[in-house]
C-alpha cells in the first residue's frame, strides 16, 4: 500500500475517532448507547449488579462526555483526554490503596504483581503502538490523539477492575474524583 492510501486511511481512522468522541447536541451526555460507542465495556468478573451500576453510573465518564460535546481542536481533545486519564489513574491509586490496606499479605504480593505488570504491558504496548502506526503511515499529531485515547480507555478498565475487588471487599466504592 503505498504512503497517500496509507494517510488517507489514517484520516479517516482518526475522523472516526473525532466523530465518536465529539459528540453533538444539547448541553447534557447522551446516555448509554453513545457510551458504548466511546468507551469499552468493562467486563465484571463477579457480575455483582453493584459493580455494574457503579460502572454506569460513574462521575468520570459522565463529565468526560460532556466535556468531549464541545471540543473539536485537537489540542482540546488531547487536553480533556490527559484530564480524565489523570483522574482514573487517581481511582487506580485510591483504589489500590484501598486494597492493600485490606488484603491479607498473600493477595498484597498479588496486586503488587499484577499492578506492576499492568504498567509495564500499556507503557509497553502504546509505545509499541506507536511505532507501528509511524511505520506504516508515517508521522502525524493524529497519532497522539488515538493512543491517548487508548491510554485513557486502559486506564478506565484497570480503574473499574480495582474498584470490583474494592467493592467485593467492601460493598461500596466511594469515587476520590470531583470537578
Amino acid at each position: 500500500m503505498n504512503r497517500i492510501c496509507k494517510a488517507f486511511i489514517l484520516v479517516l481512522a482518526l475522523l472516526s475517532l473525532l466523530s465518536s468522541c465529539c459528540l453533538k447536541g444539547g448541553d447534557a451526555p447522551q446516555e448509554n448507547a453513545s457510551n458504548e460507542m466511546l468507551f469499552s465495556t468493562y467486563i465484571s468478573f463477579s457480575e455483582e449488579l453493584g459493580i455494574l451500576e457503579i460502572v454506569e453510573k460513574n462521575p468520570i465518564d459522565t463529565a468526560y462526555l460532556y466535556e468531549m460535546e464541545k471540543v473539536y481542536a485537537t489540542y482540546d481533545i488531547r487536553d480533556i483526554i490527559a484530564k480524565y486519564t489523570s483522574a482514573w489513574k487517581n481511582e487506580i491509586k485510591n483504589a489500590y490503596s484501598i486494597l492493600n490496606e485490606n488484603l491479607e499479605e498473600e493477595s498484597q504480593t498479588e496486586l503488587k504483581k499484577a499492578q506492576d505488570a499492568w504498567d509495564n504491558f500499556v507503557a509497553d504496548e502504546l509505545n509499541f503502538e506507536f511505532s507501528v502506526l509511524v511505520q506504516a503511515v508515517g508521522y502525524g499529531t493524529g497519532h497522539y490523539i488515538l493512543v491517548e485515547r487508548k491510554l485513557l480507555d486502559n486506564t478506565r478498565l484497570r480503574a473499574f477492575a480495582l474498584i470490583e475487588c474494592v467493592f467485593l471487599l467492601q460493598g461500596s466504592y466511594e469515587f476520590v474524583w470531583n470537578e
